[in-house]
C-alpha cells in the first residue's frame, strides 16, 4: 500500500488517528449526557407527585377562597340589616 508510505502516509496516519480520536470522545460524551430510562423514570414519578401536591393546594386555597366569600356576604347581610338598608339590585352584566 503505497498511500501508507513515506510522508503522505504519515499524515494520513496522524489525520486517521486524530479523527479516530475526536469519535471516539464525542461519542462518549453524547452518551454521558443522555438519561437512562431509569432516570426519566425516575422524574416522571417526581413529577406526578409535585403535580397531585401542587392541584391539592390549589384545592385548599379556592375552598377558602369561597369561604371568604361567603363569610363576607354573611357580614354585609348583617350589617345591612343592622342599618336597615335594602339589599342593593344585583348588577346585570
Amino acid at each position: 500500500m503505497a498511500l501508507f508510505n513515506g510522508t503522505n502516509g504519515m499524515i494520513i496516519k496522524s489525520a486517521a488517528a486524530a479523527i479516530l480520536a475526536a469519535a471516539v470522545i464525542g461519542g462518549w460524551a453524547f452518551a454521558t449526557t443522555r438519561a437512562s430510562s431509569d432516570d426519566l423514570e425516575t422524574h416522571r414519578v417526581l413529577d406526578r407527585g409535585r403535580h397531585v401536591k401542587t392541584n391539592d393546594v390549589v384545592a385548599a386555597i379556592k375552598e377558602r377562597a369561597a369561604e371568604e366569600r361567603l363569610r363576607a356576604a354573611v357580614f354585609r347581610a348583617q350589617i345591612r340589616a343592622a342599618l336597615n338598608v335594602k339589599e342593593p339590585k344585583p348588577e346585570l352584566r
